[in-house]
């Protein structure tokens, strides 16, 4: 048995390690989304706006999943086939929905 093996099983192994902390972040960013949205939802009780956004927030919390499944399973296969990672190409629309977001939410606690 060569030298290489072993490094090559090492390597595997830290990489799905890698990968599976970097999906579960993901998991947490989008439990976050849908608690911060439902306690928006919640006391934001008689305002219209809240309510609309909080749904948004549980929606986008929800929504974030499918990014999510889609990279992990991705990375998990070019680890296996020990090809490079492509770029996800998720990282710039999400980006622009996180400051979006972000924006609507300082508005409207501005406003009220």
């Amino acid at each position: 048995m060569s030298e290489e093996a072993p490094r090559r099983a090492d390597s595997a192994t830290r990489d799905h390690l890698a990968n599976q902390r970097t999906y579960l972040a993901w998991v947490r960013t989008a439990v976050t989304f849908i608690g911060l949205g439902f306690a928006v939802d919640r006391l934001l009780v008689d305002d219209p706006v809240g309510a609309v956004l909080g749904v948004v927030m549980m929606l986008v919390g929800g929504a974030l999943m499918l990014p999510a499944v889609l990279t992990y399973r991705r990375t998990e296969r070019a680890i296996e086939s020990g090809s490079p990672t492509v770029p996800m190409a998720w990282a710039t629309p999400l980006a622009i929905a996180v400051v979006g977001g972000t924006v609507v939410l300082v508005a409207f606690s501005v406003i009220r």
